[in-house]
């Protein structure tokens, strides 16, 4: 009987009228079982509805719980419809629009897309500076003398005529006037030389506070004369981070001078960061104000606010055989500037040829024309400090850009040599000046 759908409504009826007995609420607690929630909430539906008509003024008490939650029931599933329905139809939208998204990606070759390998840093490896206790690099005076200073070195190096050599526990590398009279010879030691190899980064902490940070490939020369002046003239090829000693500083005299191959920076207070190339200066003032002059005096700009960029490059030469300067002035983040010595490298849709030009620093890896690396494609990742080489190229491959590695050399320029694979022959015109092509037994001339 159970199975009898108007059996089950004659029980649901008696039960919303408070009639039904023991055993017909047995047969409805199992009926319940052969059913589905929607066919049963239609069943107590139509019950609830068929007592409403047939009784219209004599309702049981309970019989409006009931059909409230009948009702109620009723309205939960509608509206559950509704919302599935609802997201589905947000769903079918959202992928559409990723269709044509993509789509518009593939038609459009020209626009550089950025590539994103992930994160290849350790857990360990913070984004905080780059330790002191991994500071390492080459103290050289005269033609060969040499200090290695590595991980482990500490406490007193040496002695330079006048200039001791220390190592402080914080990693710096200290170059201290010796506490005693004793004669110095700057012309046969004219200057002391601090070195960084690749993967190696050093803060160099001068005479009277103010520190220069090395980056890998660089070197910094601190002339000896230095001692006997106010004014620090420093010499340096490539790229460095410059914090002049605060006390200096607030006087506002010029104290700190650094030459490169084509520039000259002065500065009397503050900070900055400054890439020394052969034909290209390139300042970016994090504090205080500096003035960048070409080579000759002829460009000068001011830093006058934090972010300023200032970029000094000899690009030509003049009919009169003098070497013209291209000034460019624009503006960078602190932290875009002081990306280099932070253990994890963070790029965001940067140039290839600029992260290119970051990682054969550190590396060290030779360019072989570096106006062979394609200026529209882009890359974003984030390297670790200690990371292989080749997942630097890694991303250059992931950014489709062509690239060929032999004995330390990365050349971008032209295609691939197999020296594997046998050159086709040169075709060499007949006796009727035409060029002929052998295939098999057939000539094609030309």
């Amino acid at each position: 009987m159970i199975a009898n759908a108007a059996y089950v409504k004659r029980l649901l009826k008696q039960w919303a009228e408070g009639t039904l007995s023991e055993e017909g609420q047995t047969e409805l607690h199992v009926a319940r079982h052969f059913y589905s929630e929607e066919e049963w909430l239609r069943m107590e539906v139509d019950a609830c509805c068929e007592l409403e008509d047939g009784r219209p003024d004599r309702r049981p008490v309970d019989w409006h719980p009931a059909f409230e939650r009948a009702k109620r029931r009723e309205r939960k599933k509608q509206s559950k419809a509704t919302t599935v329905s609802r997201l589905a139809t947000a769903l079918g939208a959202a992928a559409l629009l990723l269709l044509v998204v993509w789509w518009g990606g593939l038609m459009s070759p020209e626009r550089p897309r950025p590539m994103d390998l992930g994160n290849n840093c350790p857990v360990w490896a913070s984004d905080g500076e780059i330790p002191g206790s991994e500071f390492a690099c080459t103290v050289w005076w005269g033609d060969s003398t040499s200090i290695t200073v590595d991980r482990t070195s500490r406490g007193r190096l040496g002695v330079i005529r006048n200039v001791e050599i220390w190592r402080y526990a914080d990693g710096a590398l200290a170059l201290l006037p010796v506490g005693y009279p004793r004669e110095a010879d700057t012309t046969e030691i004219p200057a002391i030389r601090v070195a960084t190899h690749p993967y190696q980064q050093c803060v160099v902490r001068l005479p009277g506070g103010s520190e220069v940070r090395l980056n890998a490939g660089s070197v910094l020369e601190y002339p000896l004369s230095n001692l006997a002046r106010d004014t620090t003239f420093l010499r340096l090829s490539g790229q460095a981070l410059v914090q002049l000693e605060e006390k200096r500083a607030e006087r506002g005299e010029v104290k700190l001078i650094i030459t490169t191959p084509n520039a000259e920076l002065q500065m009397a207070g503050g900070a900055y960061t400054v890439l020394a190339e052969r034909n290209e200066t390139r300042a970016v003032l994090l504090e205080g104000k500096a003035v960048l002059f070409s080579r000759g005096g002829v460009e000068r700009q001011e830093l006058l606010f934090p972010g300023d960029v200032v970029t000094m490059e000899q690009c030509c030469i003049a009919p009169d055989s003098t070497i013209t300067t291209k000034v460019d002035v624009s503006c960078i983040a602190e932290k875009e500037a002081l990306a280099w010595t932070r253990m994890k490298r963070t790029y965001r849709n940067t140039p290839v040829r600029e992260f290119v030009a970051d990682m054969s620093r550190w590396y060290g890896f030779k360019v072989e024309n570096m106006n062979c690396v394609p200026e529209g494609p882009r890359i974003t990742a984030t390297v670790c400090y200690r990371a292989p080489v080749a997942e630097v190229y890694a991303q250059l491959y992931a950014a489709d850009v062509f690239m060929v590695e032999k004995d330390g050399m990365v050349s971008f320029c032209g295609p691939p040599v197999d020296p594997l694979q046998p050159s086709l022959p040169v075709p060499m015109p007949d006796e009727h000046g035409l060029l002929a092509l052998r295939t098999g037994e057939n000539h094609i001339s030309f």
